[in-house]
């Protein structure tokens, strides 16, 4: 009798001890909620929702960032072994002040809470406790040589999507743009079988190709990054009168709006200069834009939108 109560009792440890070691999640296609904080109060809410994923401010989560951290990270982790015994304590008050602590939901349940430490000495491991244990374990992914706590970000702009939109030619129904400052410029581009474009003088035919090409140039659209100012700041820009209007309308009924807006240049900015010698305000090469009124401020670079920002003239 003894003999089979010592025998449930060293199973039942076994079992506890490896929930206390489990960090990794096995089907996490499965997570649709993920909550990360600081003591400090900083945070992140990242749901899915429609198969993507959004912040708590409904801005879009790049894809390569929740793929990282699910597929070749919350998937993947791996325990070394434990902390090791004389830098315990150091390694729980270091996570208890500079920690972070990470919860994963499925279907509006928790399925496991655990804290994310610093570093191990030799940089190839990761410090993590799992929620109500007293043991910190030593954690990695298998082939991949660093650390995982900056997987674990609680800025939001690590997260943000720089994607503005990536629309196929066949799901546009027409697209607007308009040149407040010079509205001789403006068009309106219907996705039809009629070769025909509108301007502010009238219509006028224009070739299929053409036509064709600009539809395509709605896809894979990305910011270079976002510009983190305050809000004095960031109404002085929406403030002003834009450069551009761009609006896209898709067969599904879905409305895209891009505000864009000159950008102001700074001294250390080279070859600004007109031919005469006179310094550009202006940035040449990149705006600020405002995606569907958020209140973000984007950058985008003239390259990435030289074949969108057409003038009527031009078709």
């Amino acid at each position: 009798m003894k003999r089979g109560l010592i025998i449930f009792l060293l199973f039942a440890a076994c079992q506890n001890n490896d929930k206390i070691k489990s960090f990794a999640v096995e089907n996490p296609e499965f997570v649709d909620k993920i909550f990360i904080s600081k003591k400090n109060g900083n945070y992140v809410i990242l749901e899915k929702r429609n198969e993507n994923w959004f912040l708590q401010d409904s801005s879009k989560v790049s894809k390569v960032a929740i793929n990282l951290l699910l597929k070749e990270t919350i998937s993947k982790i791996k325990v070394k072994g434990p902390a090791a015994k004389p830098a315990r304590n150091n390694v729980l008050k270091t996570m208890s002040i500079t920690g972070k602590k990470v919860e994963l939901y499925s279907k509006n349940k928790n399925i496991k809470t655990y804290y994310v430490g610093g570093t191990t000495p030799d940089m190839l491991g990761t410090y993590m406790l799992m929620d109500g244990a007293k043991t910190p374990y030593v954690t990695h992914v298998p082939g991949f040589n660093g650390y995982l706590n900056i997987r674990y970000s609680v800025d939001k702009s690590q997260w943000q999507s720089k994607e503005l939109f990536d629309i196929s030619a066949n799901q546009i129904e027409k697209v607007n743009l308009s040149y407040p400052q010079n509205p001789e410029y403006s068009f309106e581009l219907l996705n039809n079988s009629s070769n025909t474009i509108i301007t502010r003088s009238g219509m006028k035919t224009i070739k299929s190709q053409m036509k064709r090409s600009y539809f395509r140039s709605f896809t894979r659209k990305y910011a270079e990054g976002f510009d983190i100012i305050s809000k004095s700041k960031r109404d002085t820009i929406f403030g002003a009168s834009p450069f551009a209007i761009l609006e896209i309308w898709s067969k599904n009924g879905e409305k895209t709006g891009l505000d864009i807006f000159y950008r102001d240049s700074y001294d250390k900015m080279h070859g600004l200069y007109t031919q005469d010698g006179k310094r550009l305000t202006k940035d040449p090469s990149r705006y600020n834009a405002r995606l569907n009124n958020e209140d973000k401020v984007f950058v985008i670079q003239q390259f990435v939108f030289k074949d969108i920002l057409k003038r009527a003239v031009d078709f």
